[in-house]
């Protein structure tokens, strides 16, 4: 079967979802700094605590269907046989959902945390039931490739977030009815559903024991990789939770907030690539072809997000918190370090499941976690939310060593060429040693870095070239 290929199609479904993400980071940037300001540091540490339990609960109880039910209906035949395994991906996610949420909530008391953040996880984990299960429902989108529909779905669900927050914050809400919240967003976002995707690609739950049981014996070892991923940066908040004041635990939690934003980048644009990778799977030089391009784009956007981030550290975290956030930009910047690493490592976990590689990426995240873990309980006691940032830093940068290695061992390069690299690297250099030593304010120095990145990323011609063909007119519309 012919699957969508890495092509213009493809690089402009990027662009649209990149696009999106840029709206949805104004808009929740917007929201970020209604909490922090409304909720202050040590409250805000204490929501994202909660938030952070909320998230491991979403990715274990998710059991790997996101990306194996993407990678499935792209193998299916379009019409009827997609529709009846997306109602089966559906009935799944009612089922897991809860269960999640449950040890989730029980974690909570366990770990002795107050009553009001024990309640708060259980409503905010309500919200996560009705979010996942819409966020299922507009499962043939991505595989049919759909992206300015998709593009469509992240703005609104973004803005409604920002929205439902602005208006707890008017109304000057307790922290518990900011966990509430999730419950109305989810809700909302299931009425919009049916304006998004069209009626026929939608799927009420299906209940079939031996489709599931299929469905899940293929995404086990893919739960498993994902969740123990997805623990890194929360795992560590945790810790700090556990060992160290609320006003650290505020700073490192700032510091995740950005840097989770920052995260949903590469995971759309790796989701717009999985199909075409897997649908690639058996053509070797179609699928090499594609990888290179997937990792090149990848790895510039990773820079470029990187540099920019890194430069504009102080501005970024005293517009969304003020002054008394301050503290938490020297953290962003060790954070944000790891960021390249992230995205190469999400490169290689995408290609090991589109080849069905979903053992090894077990392997892969169990040592990172198992070596997070240990430089974690080195580092958090002693250097508080530093610490933390230092350890993600390293430990991504571990993970992604490992997948390089362990992707090659399997025959494919997930790093672009070394003269590519050199080059990305100059371009790198030029942009942040410009926005250190341009003697301008300092957001306006970020700005200024990033721009010669991008000029001398365009002069040295390291963008892909489906990207041009993708941004001329007669291409804008068909998404």
């Amino acid at each position: 079967m012919h699957g969508p290929d890495v092509g213009p199609s493809v690089v402009r479904g990027t662009v649209w979802r990149v696009a999106a993400y840029g709206v949805g980071l104004l808009l929740t940037a917007a929201a970020s700094i209604l909490l922090l300001r409304y909720l202050g540091v040590a409250d805000f540490g204490r929501y994202a605590t909660v938030m952070a339990i909320v998230a491991i609960v979403g990715g274990v109880s998710d059991a790997g269907l996101a990306i194996v039910g993407t990678k499935e209906l792209a193998r299916r035949a379009a019409g009827p046989p997609r529709i009846e395994l997306l109602g089966h991906l559906v009935g799944m996610r009612m089922v897991l959902t809860p269960i999640g949420v449950a040890l989730g909530v029980g974690f909570a008391a366990l770990a002795g945390y107050e009553n009001e953040l024990v309640v708060g996880t259980a409503l905010a984990g309500a919200g996560l039931v009705v979010v996942n299960t819409q966020a299922t429902l507009m499962g043939l989108l991505p595989v049919e490739l759909r992206n300015l529909r998709l593009a469509v779905a992240d703005t609104v669900r973004n803005l409604i977030t920002t929205v439902v927050i602005a208006l707890l914050v008017v109304a000057g809400a307790s922290l518990l009815a900011f966990f509430a919240g999730q419950i109305v967003v989810g809700v909302l976002l299931l009425a919009v559903t049916p304006l998004i995707v069209r009626r026929e690609w939608m799927s009420g739950p299906r209940f079939a024991l031996g489709i599931w049981r299929n469905v899940l014996g293929k995404a086990l070892a893919v739960a498993v990789a994902y969740a123990l991923g997805l623990v890194y940066f929360r795992l560590l908040l945790i810790i700090l939770s556990l060992v160290s004041t609320d006003r650290e635990i505020g700073l490192f939690g700032t510091s995740l907030r950005i840097y989770e934003l920052l995260v949903g980048i590469p995971l759309l644009v790796l989701g717009v690539a999985l199909p075409a990778l897997s649908a690639a799977a058996t053509q070797p030089e179609r699928f090499r072809y594609q990888l290179q391009r997937v990792s090149e784009g990848a790895l510039l956007l990773a820079t470029f997000t990187a540099a920019g981030t890194g430069l504009a550290a102080e501005p970024i975290v005293t517009l969304l918190g003020g002054e008394e956030y301050r503290d938490a930009a020297a953290v962003l910047q060790v954070h944000i370090a790891g960021f390249v690493s992230m995205f190469l490592a999400n490169v290689c976990a995408t290609t090991l499941i589109a080849i069905d590689g979903q053992r090894t990426l077990i392997v892969l995240n169990a040592f990172a976690l198992a070596f997070l873990l240990l430089i974690g309980a080195v580092l958090v006691p002693a250097h508080d939310a530093m610490g933390a940032a230092i350890a993600a830093a390293i430990g991504e940068t571990f993970l992604a060593l490992i997948s390089v290695v362990a992707l090659a061992r399997r025959g494919h390069r997930a790093v672009p060429p070394t003269r590519w690299i050199l080059r990305l690297a100059l371009a790198a250099a030029l942009g942040i040693g410009t926005g250190l030593l341009v003697p301008l304010p300092q957001l306006a120095a970020a700005v200024v870095g990033t721009l010669i990145f991008v000029v001398t990323v365009l002069g040295l011609r390291l963008a892909p070239p489906e990207l041009a063909d993708s941004l001329t007119p007669r291409h804008w519309l068909s998404g």
